[in-house]
């Protein structure tokens, strides 16, 4: 059994894939690939995350299969992108309900709603995707994909320059 996960990029960046087998399969182990073409053999996915460098535009693939027929599992899989060429901001308000998150750079900056985001912690690793809200002279406001909303403080949000 095969399930496909397609993904467009329309610049350069880094393609961040976590994958967890939520509960023991049964059968032989549920495996998750990143493949640059349908018909690609594909990268395994080891571990729970991985990082993958998207060197040019297109499209790409994740491959989630169960090897032997009868097998089956619960799984999850979520994906961060942060693109090569991006805005920096930091986070300066955490809003809370709803989770919006008021960051250091808006129009002025180039920054209009509707773009990408990745949210970053302190140390520079990818936490959580999310998207431009509102903008402001040289404030802008993001919502995380996630709603639970556990940003920290001092965290970062890079957001896509294109």
């Amino acid at each position: 059994q095969f399930h496909f996960y397609k993904a467009s990029f329309k610049e350069k960046g880094k393609l961040t894939i976590t994958f967890k087998v939520l509960q023991p399969p049964r059968g032989s182990k549920v495996a998750a690939y990143f493949m640059k073409t349908p018909d690609d053999e594909g990268d395994r996915i080891s571990g729970t995350s991985v990082t993958k460098e998207i060197d040019q535009p297109g499209d790409f693939w994740i491959r989630v299969q169960a090897p032997e027929s009868g097998d089956y599992g619960k799984y999850a899989i979520a994906t961060i992108f942060q693109p090569s060429n991006f805005i920096p901001a930091d986070v300066v308000e955490i809003g809370r309900s709803p989770c919006l998150l008021t960051v250091s750079a808006g129009t002025n900056q180039g920054v209009r709603p509707g773009l990408g985001c990745t949210v970053m912690s302190a140390s520079g690793q990818a936490m959580d995707s999310c998207v431009v809200d509102q903008t402001f002279p040289n404030l802008s406001k993001v919502k995380p994909a996630n709603a639970r909303c556990n940003v920290a403080p001092n965290a970062k949000v890079q957001i896509s320059a294109q």
